[in-house]
């Protein structure tokens, strides 16, 4: 009964998506190229327009990986591409000194900052110490921690996780404690990338495998915190509305298919709860989470298919816009574990490590390279890869 009722729901689900054409993936004029900059020869290659960001700051590991080295090298380059500050953290002369049995330099470590390059964090994988430097490069001091930590945008405040991730943290920059949050396993996190983030506006979203949804304000210390009523698979936050999308189970057990469900966090007397504006049924029961982005007025989810990938999109009502299928041969056998989406001013953006997407309702933008990381701030999209960093800017 259950593998009928599946099937049934699947073949409306395709009917339903097979009524809206493919969209067509183009080069749309709404997508600008601002700078591209030669990692390896260190300058700037190309300039045809300037950002409206004064600085951005950029790592590249100079042993290990992207995520994980034991030394990385810091570059900020300013509104055109030109380069305004490179060191290395780690110095060589710490890693060289090794006299202070505190400083484990000797390991693989991480490494976080704002955007704008305001401070720089270093902290090993192993280990009890974080190391501050400062928006020149300069170190200032190190300070016991053992958590995970990742700077918010703003440059303001730090996001600190234990561990087991049962437990996250709000610091400030010297890894004093603001608050916290607690719930059954962390699985999601997300930074609000609006430029016009401010001491008004709730900063960083939280959502736990429970259903424990959290919305937190640094500078006012609040926030908004509830539970979707479901294990939760994959969560996607809208910082402006204080919306929320996600991927949970049907709650009718014959029904073996996920939901997609979106809501609209909402703050009362008996403290916060959900107003959910629509679901819609998913293709199958998926054992991973599914990358999802949401806008005030649209969202994306990306569904594997075949190997291959839907980008099925939907309006605010949960009316399907379309559907795009992307071309398995493009993607070297990636898993849906490999894909990001993020939310920028004008668009949501996915990508993997050899892949790009912009979308839009009325249209894809779409970009093949070899991908390490993808920042975004506001309408300014900056794509790193081994040997270069691509600034884009979307305009109206």
């Amino acid at each position: 009964m259950r593998t009928l009722i599946k099937s049934i729901l699947g073949l409306v689900f395709f009917l339903v998506l097979f009524h809206f054409p493919l969209i067509h993936i183009s080069t749309p004029t709404s997508v600008n190229p601002v700078y591209n900059y030669d990692i390896k020869n260190n300058k700037n290659i190309s300039s045809t327009i300037n950002l409206n960001s004064n600085e951005f700051a950029f790592h590249i590991p100079v042993s290990g990986s992207y995520d994980s080295s034991r030394q990385y090298e810091i570059i900020k380059l300013g509104k055109s591409g030109e380069q305004t500050l490179l060191f290395k953290m780690p110095l060589d002369k710490d890693i060289l000194k090794g006299k202070n049995p505190d400083i484990s330099f000797d390991k693989d470590g991480f490494v976080t900052y704002p955007g704008n390059g305001s401070f720089f964090l270093w902290y090993p994988k192993l280990g009890n110490q974080a190391y501050f430097y400062d928006q020149d490069g300069q170190f200032l001091w190190a300070n016991k921690t053992s958590h995970y930590i990742k700077a918010f945008p703003s440059g303001k405040y730090l996001l600190s996780m234990a561990g087991d991730h049962s437990r996250a943290f709000y610091l400030l920059p010297d890894l004093s404690v603001l608050g916290s949050a607690e719930g059954t396993l962390l699985i999601s996190y997300q930074f609000s990338n609006e430029k016009s983030a401010d001491d008004n506006s709730m900063q960083v979203c939280l959502g736990f495998l429970d259903g424990d949804i959290v919305f937190y304000n640094p500078a006012k210390k609040t926030e908004m915190r509830t539970n979707v009523g479901s294990l939760t698979k994959s969560y996607a936050c809208n910082f402006i509305n204080t919306s929320v999308a996600v991927q949970i189970e049907n709650p009718d057990k014959n029904i073996a298919i996920d939901q997609l469900k979106v809501g609209m966090l909402q703050a009362g007397i008996k403290g916060t709860s959900i107003d959910w504006k629509f679901s819609i049924p998913l293709l199958d029961r998926y054992t991973s989470s599914l990358p999802i982005g949401l806008k005030d007025d649209y969202g994306i989810i990306l569904l594997p298919e075949k190997k291959s990938f839907i980008v099925l999109a939907f309006d605010s009502s949960g009316k399907i816009l379309s559907q795009t299928l992307l071309d398995k041969e493009e993607f070297n056998d990636s898993g849906i574990e490999d894909w990001r989406i993020s939310t920028a001013k004008k668009g949501l953006v996915a990508w993997n490590s050899n892949s790009l997407y912009i979308f839009n309702p009325k249209e894809i933008y779409s970009k093949k390279m070899p991908i390490e990381n993808v920042t975004i701030q506001g309408d300014e999209i900056f794509i790193q890869t081994r040997t270069q960093i691509l600034a884009l800017q979307l305009a109206d």
